[in-house]
């Protein structure tokens, strides 16, 4: 027994030995080439886990597609491959659709948030605009009180009181100088002047006043000059000759107003076509102006520029009769708006002519304008009656 148990070894022993002299000589070669062996078994062991991965996710798609299609279970045991990947493509597709709707959305939130930046960004500047504005503004605001301040001051000083007390004074003398310059004038252009009622006496019922001097050296009284008739303190002006012989009647019937006697004297008329023909004006203390609105009418195609002549000659004409001391009562004759005036009315207030100058309107003012469509209203003739008498220093009857 124990002989052939050495026997046995003996002859394991001999068996081995070449498989070691084998398994030596695979080492020897494979030595230098153990990094690359290490790296195949590696992979081999990765590919195998990869399997064994693969296998079991086989068996929970299974389980998916049980439950997603459970028809398909009926068929056959097994659930398709291409419907799992079919489920994935879907699913992802989705979330790309909704990563591309967030970019979207995040863009314009951008977009948005940079227009929200640019409005807030002008909406500063404008208020620095109005703040610095408003600071010039409040700047000038003081300045102005400051000036204020300062004329106030200056106004109720004691210094400008009495300068304007002495310019009111000086005004006051030179309107009482002015007129007594004009009488003055008007007595060395030879022109009569009215005397007060204490100084007229008639003279053989003639009705011409006598004046009575009490500064004569001898003592005795000196007769002066008898008074002329009003008619001849008195000078029509017209226009248009036409319109000048047209418009008589109604100055008669004024001159009746300023004396009670019927004179057979016809006041000097002068027709004032130019600028020119104002340096021929006669020398009077009343002017009626006589404007005729038929001749207005009759002209309706003339031009703009020849409305504007007449209006300017007009204009010229007044403040001239003004300059040289006289009065003036416009008459504006033939006006068919006057023919229905109110009682106390003395012309039409609608009249184009009063818009024409301020003197006109300065004249309307004082109540020595007149319209008349045929014949002068009896409120018109006591109105010219008081005025002329007024103006003319008659002696009221």
């Amino acid at each position: 027994m124990t002989c052939h148990v050495n026997s046995h070894c003996s002859m394991d022993t001999q068996d081995n030995h070449p498989l070691q002299k084998i398994w030596t000589a695979a080492r020897e070669k494979l030595m230098p080439h153990w990094k690359k062996i290490g790296i195949l078994i590696v992979g081999v062991v990765i590919l195998g886990a990869a399997f064994g991965y693969a296998m079991s996710s086989n068996k929970k798609s299974s389980a998916v597609c049980d439950i997603v299609k459970p028809s398909a279970l009926e068929a056959s045991d097994s659930c398709p491959w291409q419907l799992v990947m079919s489920d994935l493509t879907h699913r992802l597709r989705l979330i790309e659709m909704a990563f591309k709707e967030q970019v979207i959305a995040r863009e314009v939130i951008a977009a948005e948030v940079t227009n929200q930046s640019y409005s807030n960004h002008e909406l500063e500047r404008k208020l620095d605009n109005f703040t610095s504005s408003l600071k010039q503004l409040t700047y000038r605001l003081d300045k102005l009180n400051e000036q204020l301040g300062e004329m106030t001051s200056r106004i109720y000083s004691d210094e400008c009181l009495g300068f304007l007390v002495l310019v009111f004074v000086a005004g006051q003398v030179i309107l009482t100088l002015r007129s007594k310059l004009q009488l003055k004038l008007s007595y060395d252009q030879g022109q009569p002047v009215r005397h007060n009622s204490r100084d007229l006496t008639n003279q053989n019922g003639s009705g011409a006043g006598v004046v009575r001097s009490n500064s004569s050296i001898s003592g005795s009284h000196q007769v002066a000059k008898p008074n002329t008739n009003p008619k001849q303190d008195v000078c029509v002006i017209g226009f248009n000759k036409q319109s000048l012989k047209l418009c008589l009647a109604q100055t008669e019937a004024l001159l009746e107003c300023l004396c009670d006697d019927v004179s057979t004297l016809t006041p000097p008329s002068h027709v004032i076509a130019c600028h020119d023909a104002l340096g021929g004006c006669p020398k009077a203390r009343l002017y009626l102006v006589q404007v005729d609105c038929v001749g207005d009418r009759e002209h309706l195609d003339v031009s703009k520029e020849a409305e504007k002549q007449s209006k300017a000659i007009l204009t010229t004409t007044l403040r001239h009769l003004k300059s040289i001391g006289g009065h003036v009562i416009i008459v504006i004759s033939n006006e068919e708006q006057s023919n229905q005036l109110p009682a106390l009315s003395l012309y039409n207030t609608n009249l184009p002519i009063l818009q024409s100058s301020d003197v006109v309107q300065e004249l309307a003012s004082n109540g020595k304008v007149l319209s008349v469509w045929k014949e002068l209203t009896p409120h018109q003739l006591s109105h010219v009656r008081k005025v002329a008498r007024s103006l003319l220093a008659l002696k009221a009857k």
